[in-house]
Formats: C-alpha cells, sequence, structure tokens
C-alpha cells in the first residue's frame, strides 16, 4: 500500500483493513479461509471449528508481516493462548506441503487450497467472524494511472 500512496505502483490487491494510507479501494471479491490439517490429526474428523481450539497444536503459518499471520496472531493473543508455531514459509504451496507431510495445521484461503494436490488433508471451516474477508483493489489516483492499469 506504501508503494501506491507514494505513486510507485498503480494498483495493489489486499484484505480490506483499516487502512492508514491515503488510497482509493474498489471491491474485488470475497475470501473465506478455512483450516487445513493432516488426515491423520485430531482435528481431522470435526467439520468445522473454532480457531481457539486449534491453539493446542503446531501451526505452519505465512511469514510475519502476511495478513494471515496477522490475523492469526491477533485472535491467538485475543484468546489469550499462545500461537504454537513449528515453522513459517513465504507461500501457500509450501504450506500445503508441509501440512500434506503432517508437519502442522494451518490457516489460508478456501480458493489457495483447492489450487494445490493436498490428497492426505481435510478441510475445516473456521467458526470465527474474522475468517469471511473482502479482498480489493487498491489505487492512488484513477486518473493517474497507467493504460493498461485502467483496463
Amino acid at each position: 500500500m506504501q508503494e501506491i500512496e507514494a505513486g510507485k505502483a498503480d494498483l495493489g490487491i489486499f484484505t480490506l483493513l483499516p487502512y492508514e494510507a491515503q488510497i482509493k479501494t474498489f471491491a474485488f471479491r470475497q475470501d473465506k479461509l478455512v483450516l487445513l490439517v493432516p488426515k491423520d490429526h485430531p482435528l481431522a474428523s470435526e467439520r468445522s471449528v473454532n480457531f481457539e481450539d486449534t491453539l493446542k497444536y503446531e501451526q505452519v503459518s505465512l511469514l510475519t508481516g502476511t495478513q494471515i499471520n496477522y490475523q492469526i496472531t491477533k485472535a491467538a493473543m485475543e484468546a489469550n493462548i499462545p500461537l504454537r508455531l513449528r515453522t513459517v514459509v513465504s507461500g501457500y504451496d509450501a504450506m500445503c506441503l508441509l501440512i500434506n507431510a503432517g508437519m502442522g495445521i494451518g490457516v489460508l484461503p478456501r480458493e489457495s487450497v483447492s489450487i494445490y494436490n493436498v490428497p492426505n488433508t481435510s478441510i475445516l471451516e473456521l467458526e470465527n467472524e474474522w475468517t469471511q474477508r473482502d479482498i480489493v483493489i487498491g489505487v492512488h489516483s484513477h486518473r493517474e494511472m497507467q493504460p493498461a492499469a485502467k483496463s
């Protein structure tokens, strides 16, 4: 967002949250976070779970500074339960591979799970309201955008 605000980028796609940046946003799509667990995990037989109930298990997460890492860290702090991170990774592909290998559980967008082949896992609905997210396109100024970005 800082790049958009500074005029170094024409647009960006991100989760709608209260931001300090002085940019315009337009609705893009909605996103639902789910819990991915190995098939032999104690939670695998559940259809849905509250995020707080996952905090007793080791988790695989995206790097610090990512929106999902922020959301799960915030939720753990609000529940006053420590987040047990086994490892952090830079992308959903690595998350899915590690969870599929039994290295922990993880929170990620439902659509991202469907992209990867993760046969040894189960997908659980997360019951928390914060797992439903609005994705927006952010722009500094529509008038100043490059023609390709306006399309």
